[in-house]
């Protein structure tokens, strides 16, 4: 089993563009690893939680 995600496999699972994936990482929300240019971002299995609590929080607060 992998120890990370890729972000085209992040976007998959959580329905994310790649965009906000970047917005998510700029802003230190979710952890990523890079090693170097040119070099694939990685994200820890944990991403996807905080993603999907930081979206159900997000709806939460658009229904009001």
């Amino acid at each position: 089993m992998e120890k990370y995600l890729s972000q085209k496999k992040l976007c998959k699972l959580t329905g994310l563009k790649n965009s906000q994936i970047d917005y998510l990482v700029r802003d230190e929300i979710i952890p990523c690893f890079r090693f170097g240019k040119r070099v694939q971002r990685q994200f820890p299995k944990e991403a996807i939680e905080i993603i999907k609590k930081r979206q159900e929080k997000l709806n939460i607060n658009h229904e009001h």
